[in-house]
C-alpha cells in the first residue's frame, strides 16, 4: 500500500463515472438500483456529490440500461455546479474502448463506479502514476490516474482485468477502508444502516447543490 502524500500536480478537473447494469427493480418507485434513496436521496446522489465536492465539474456518465430513467434524476449537473455528459455503452461491464474514447488530453482523470462509494481523501493528488482506491483482492472501482493511461486500455476489459491492468500501469494501491456499496437489492438493508448510524463519513446528512 502507499501513503497518501501532497504533490505539485495539480488534482483532476473530470471524472468518468461509471453505472453498472442495473437489476430489474422489485421497488414499482424506483426505476433501477442505482437511484434507490439511501437516507434522503438516491445512492447515485452520494456518489455524485462526493466527486463534485473535490471540485470536478466535467462528469462524463456511462451508462447502459435505465440510461433514460437516470439522465431525467441528474439532468445537466448544474444542481452541484457541474457539467454532465452522457454516454451509452451495450455492456457498462467492459469498458476499455469507452475509456479510449472519453480520457481527453487532461493531466489527470477520476474513474468511479457507481455501485461502490470508498471513503477518498478531501483533496486528490497523484503521484507516479495513479492510485487505484481499494485492495488488489477488492478494487472499488474508483482511481485516479494520468489520462494517458486511458488513452492506451485494452478494449473490453472486465473490472477485474482494468484493475490488473492500471496496476501493471504503475498505479499505487492505497487501502481507503470498506466502501459503501450497492451492487444489488441484497445490500439496501446494510447500507442504511450504516449511514444511520453514521459509519461511512463519506456520505453527507444534507444534499449538497447549488444555491440559485
Amino acid at each position: 500500500m502507499t501513503a497518501l502524500m501532497p504533490t505539485r500536480v495539480a488534482g483532476p478537473t473530470k471524472a468518468i463515472l461509471v453505472i453498472p447494469r442495473q437489476q430489474i427493480s422489485p421497488c414499482p418507485t424506483t426505476p433501477c438500483l442505482s437511484l434507490f434513496p439511501l437516507l434522503d436521496r438516491s445512492f447515485l446522489q452520494h456518489v455524485v456529490e462526493a466527486v463534485a465536492r473535490r471540485g470536478i465539474r466535467d462528469i462524463r456518465i456511462v451508462v447502459g440500461e435505465g440510461a433514460d430513467a437516470i439522465e431525467r434524476f441528474l439532468g445537466d449537473g448544474a444542481r452541484w455546479g457541474c457539467s454532465f455528459s452522457y454516454h451509452l455503452v451495450g455492456n457498462p461491464d467492459r469498458l476499455g474502448s469507452a475509456l479510449q474514447t472519453l480520457a481527453g488530453q487532461d493531466d489527470s482523470v477520476l474513474l468511479a463506479r457507481a455501485d461502490q462509494l470508498p471513503a477518498l481523501p478531501t483533496v486528490l493528488r497523484i503521484s507516479q502514476q495513479g492510485l487505484l482506491f481499494g485492495t488488489p483482492n477488492d478494487w472499488s472501482g474508483w482511481a485516479l490516474m494520468r489520462s494517458q493511461i486511458l488513452l492506451t486500455t485494452p478494449p473490453d476489459l472486465t473490472m477485474i482485468e482494468l484493475a490488473m491492468h492500471f496496476a501493471g500501469q504503475g498505479l499505487d494501491w492505497v487501502d481507503v477502508g470498506q466502501p459503501l456499496v450497492l451492487r444489488a437489492w441484497g445490500d439496501v438493508a446494510l447500507a442504511q444502516g450504516t449511514l444511520l448510524l453514521g459509519q461511512f463519513r463519506e456520505a453527507l446528512l444534507a444534499a449538497q447543490e447549488v444555491q440559485t
